[in-house]
């Protein structure tokens, strides 16, 4: 479904972007989820697979690359990466941010994941090595019989220094920092919102 025409059918772009889509129950719920099942193979970026990797092969064909790596999600970038790898004999790296058909938050059926399981092995079978960002992550991955490899999330200290406009908090606060995927299915961001509120509410700081 094209994300523009869902804004029209929710009262606008403006409208959307100030109170959200609003379908998290009803029928346009259901149906919105119903296409998801049937037609986001492996995920919503399915649309540009096709144009990515016409993109990929213009690009092998003026200048070499001695690898691919692609970092998922989105798990569409396999399908380009596996396609472009058997194309022009580049070998290739699949990162997993998040976990594929493994992930504790898979959202679909189990007869889907059974089909997305076999199509993870066969798009990872060219893979040369994977990545992925924890030692759990990485056992989760070993069934692929590929070398895994373990790269922590860091950051540099200079990204560290304050940009200015952020409010001024003692060396007590709190500091709450997120940098992953939210599944609001999973995660309950209510109640979290509500005990920094009753802690702010108590005089203490946050950032």
């Amino acid at each position: 479904v094209c994300s523009s025409d869902l804004r029209w059918a929710r009262g606008g772009t403006a409208r959307v972007a100030s109170a959200g889509y609003g379908i998290e129950g009803g029928l346009l719920a259901r149906l919105v989820r119903l296409y998801k099942l049937l037609l986001h193979w492996p995920d919503g970026q399915i649309g540009w697979v096709a144009a990515a990797i016409r993109a990929g092969r213009e690009r092998l064909a003026r200048d070499r690359f001695d690898l691919i790596y692609v970092s998922a999600p989105v798990f569409s970038g396999f399908r380009i990466a596996r396609a472009l790898s058997a194309a022009f004999a580049v070998p290739f790296v699949a990162e997993f941010r998040d976990l594929w058909t493994d992930n504790h938050n898979y959202a679909y059926p189990a007869w889907r994941r059974r089909l997305e399981r076999s199509w993870e092995r066969r798009l990872l079978s060219r893979a040369g090595a994977l990545v992925t960002v924890s030692p759990p992550l990485a056992e989760s991955l070993a069934w692929h019989g590929k070398p895994v490899w373990t790269i922590r999330n860091g950051y540099d200290p200079a990204d560290e220094a304050d940009p200015g406009g952020w409010p001024t908090v003692g060396p007590e606060a709190l500091h709450l920092v997120y940098t992953g995927s939210v599944y609001p299915a999973q995660y309950d961001l209510q109640t979290l919102c509500q005990g920094v509120a009753e802690y702010l509410a108590t005089g203490g700081e946050a950032r």
